[in-house]
């Protein structure tokens, strides 16, 4: 259960605890607000953002988590 609240991302730079806005989205995303970020980033860079925004609603419509 520990683990809940840690970002998954080995790469993390957060330092402290993270807050209620992090916790949420470690809990439906696996990873802090901030790698979340990055991670978006990269994909709108790398031109695959509209197939990934494909795949999250396939997996929300399922009631999946991402």
């Amino acid at each position: 259960l520990k683990d809940l609240g840690k970002c998954k991302n080995h790469n993390c730079k957060h330092e402290g605890d993270f807050g209620p806005t992090n916790k949420k989205m470690i809990q439906k995303t696996g990873w802090c607000i901030d790698c979340n970020k990055e991670l978006e980033r990269e994909l709108r860079i790398n031109g695959v953002w509209n197939s990934y925004l494909n795949i999250i609603s396939r997996h929300e419509a399922c009631g999946a988590q991402t």
